[in-house]
């Protein structure tokens, strides 16, 4: 089957590029041929608020300098071209979607055997400025008809309810037109079912779907034996995590 995956835009985030990568190999060994919808979104925001942005990342550098730290964002550019050259390399995509009416003429005209909205934050308002969209609002008046619309390992993000009323009430009667839907935390199963009177599956995210041979083989490219150590990438680090780290990891030390 052609599967059409819909998830946030592939920029610099590690987790996003990474389940993005991960989900479109899992369905290639399963048969399938996937592509990646790639989504951007509009950067029209008022001129105020850009300014108010740069004067930001100014304050925040000037304080992280007299803290003898560094920025994420000064070393930016560094990070983004070699995370665009694995996505070039690694992930198959449309070509670039930065408009909701784009999105909507790609499955208008494009066969599609099944669309996977997921993984990452794609039910979360704060990032997804079209969030109906990853509901499919823009499948109800397209001529082609999609035989297959499943979410996988979607997420809310927190275990809050962020919803407006009326995205809760749009999006309710959006998520009932899926055939399938799954989640990757067990209180995304919840909000579902409390939320939109619909039963969620449980399942992992498709970055741990990958054999780690897979994952040897694709990042570990001559670096056998040059390891000092294994890079840790802890987002929210608490205590329990720590021990986790620390149980299973230090015999690398």
């Amino acid at each position: 089957m052609k599967v059409a995956i819909l998830t946030q835009p592939l920029s610099t985030n590690y987790g996003g590029i990474l389940q993005a990568w991960a989900l479109q190999k899992v369905l290639q060994e399963m048969g399938h041929e996937p592509i990646t919808v790639d989504r951007h979104y509009s950067t029209n925001g008022s001129l105020l608020r850009r300014r108010a942005s740069r004067v930001k990342r100014s304050l925040q550098s000037m304080i992280y300098k007299l803290g003898g730290r560094t920025l994420y964002s000064e070393h930016l550019k560094y990070i983004r071209r070699h995370q665009t050259k694995f996505i070039d390399s690694n992930i198959v995509r449309t070509q670039p979607v930065r408009e909701e009416k784009f999105l909507h003429d790609f499955f208008s005209t494009t066969a599609i055997d099944a669309l996977i909205v997921g993984s990452d934050q794609v039910w979360r308002p704060r990032y997804s400025p079209k969030l109906e969209n990853y509901y499919l609002d823009f499948l109800e008046d397209s001529p082609q008809k999609i035989p297959v619309k499943i979410s996988y390992a979607a997420s809310f993000g927190v275990d809050e309810w962020e919803y407006s009323e009326r995205q809760e009430v749009r999006c309710k009667e959006l998520i009932k037109k899926f055939e399938g839907i799954s989640v990757r935390e067990l209180s995304a199963v919840e909000l579902c079912r409390d939320k939109f009177n619909v039963e969620a599956s449980l399942v992992l995210d498709p970055a741990l779907l990958v054999d780690r041979s897979d994952y040897v083989s694709e990042f570990c490219k001559g670096a056998e034996g040059k390891s000092k150590g294994v890079l840790t990438y802890i987002l929210d680090p608490t205590d329990f995590k720590d021990h986790i780290v620390d149980r299973n990891f230090q015999h690398f030390r």
